[in-house]
């Protein structure tokens, strides 16, 4: 006998979205226990588990089990060869408080443009919250450990995610208070309880293809991204539209409006330039009904931001005056400095990107970038008004 035993805690960095296919409050919402409290299924951890491991060039089938599509024939009978798994992820059940939210988003096409009916809403648990982690080994050997040391890695420096809109900056977790425990005979494992399992688990950092990319900005004017999924009072007035914020009332630019103005921008210089295979390449890079995005965006906060109520009317464009019934009021963010971070997946699966593509992306980001600092782009919404203009902060410059 030779098992092993995990336990730690899920500290989700990010907001989290794992969804349970049902749509009474949201397009998308979440998955709740039986006293109303978020968690996150063992499937869940263990097929992104899996898959991640696959990616880094392990071979999963003695851990995680198969069932193969090949009959095969024995003793005249035909049968399907399997093995059984020998690891156990247990759900992984909220410790703490934690603090619900709405998002909404809309499809763009490649007009920049919101696609007609694409509107929806999905619910997360904002970032800070905590979940336990435990894992069971069965017949625990080196290359296991490698397996999950490789893993935990993976984990803590964001290349695992949990979750739907991963690939958009939800669903990073780090793995804290990690604790390990073996157990090689069967006296140990009739009185075993978790609360044995407290001896320390050496972490090996494994390399990885990602290409990790982070710039800095300062905002210009304001930015405003609609939390359209939320409507509040102030001062007696209905905020018509209020500026995205997260559970510490920080202003935050999502990894989906980050996605949105690189691949419509991205769009642009394609065309522009002529390249034949642009429909494919995008839909490689950002992802498909048919494929993962190969680019990760995470959440941005806005830090040292304001936000400020503006109240104002539309303007009816032939007479020049108020229109009429068109008085609104948004909460804007104004000021502050942002951080953007880009993880491309260099080898992520077998529909890598080709040593050419990469190229093309990293010459793409660059150029959207200085594109973003001159001015030329915007972020969010009321870009016709000055809204969402950014300028680098390269490194030796200081924040204003």
């Amino acid at each position: 006998m030779n098992k092993a035993f995990f336990k730690g805690t899920l500290k989700c960095v990010t907001p989290i979205a794992i969804g349970s296919g049902k749509s009474d409050f949201t397009d998308n919402d979440l998955l709740y226990d039986c006293n109303g409290v978020p968690f996150i299924p063992g499937t869940t951890l263990a097929g992104v588990s899996r898959h991640y491991l696959e990616n880094c060039g392990f071979k999963t089938n003695d851990l995680f089990g198969f069932i193969s599509l090949e009959p095969e024939k024995k003793n005249g009978e035909v049968y399907y060869p399997r093995e059984e798994s020998r690891i156990i992820f247990y759900e992984s059940f909220l410790s703490g408080s934690f603090i619900k939210n709405f998002r909404d988003g809309v499809a763009i096409t490649e007009d920049g443009v919101a696609a007609d009916g694409a509107k929806f809403d999905y619910e997360i648990v904002e970032a800070g919250c905590k979940f336990d982690f435990k894992i069971e080994i069965d017949n625990f050997v080196e290359i296991d450990k490698k397996m999950i040391s490789c893993l935990l890695d993976g984990l803590n420096k964001g290349f695992v995610r949990l979750g739907h809109n991963s690939n958009r900056g939800l669903g990073k977790v780090e793995v804290e208070e990690l604790k390990f425990k073996k157990i090689s005979n069967i006296d140990e494992l009739v009185s075993f309880d978790w609360s044995q399992v407290n001896d320390d688990f050496n972490l090996t950092e494994i390399s990885s293809d990602y290409i990790e990319k982070s710039y800095k900005f300062n905002v210009k004017s304001f930015v405003m991204i609609a939390d359209n999924a939320t409507l509040e009072k102030k001062d007696d007035k209905l905020i018509n539209a209020e500026m995205l914020k997260n559970a510490d009332g920080k202003s935050v630019v999502p990894g989906t409006s980050w996605a949105g103005v690189f691949r419509n921008h991205f769009n642009k210089i394609l065309t522009l330039v002529g390249y034949e295979n642009k429909t494919a390449f995008l839909n490689k890079l950002f992802g498909s009904t048919e494929q993962a995005s190969k680019i990760v965006f995470d959440e941005s906060v806005i830090e040292d931001a304001t936000r400020i109520q503006q109240t104002r009317n539309a303007i009816d464009r032939f007479t020049g005056g108020a229109s009429d019934k068109k008085l609104f009021t948004n909460m804007l963010s104004f000021g502050g400095n942002v951080e953007l971070k880009i993880h491309i997946k260099a080898n992520s699966d077998k529909n890598l990107l080709t040593e050419d593509e990469m190229k093309l992306s990293e010459s793409l980001i660059a150029q959207t970038i200085a594109d973003l600092n001159d001015g030329y782009l915007n972020i969010g919404g009321l870009g016709s008004v000055g809204g969402g203009l950014l300028t680098q902060v390269k490194e030796g410059d200081t924040n204003a």
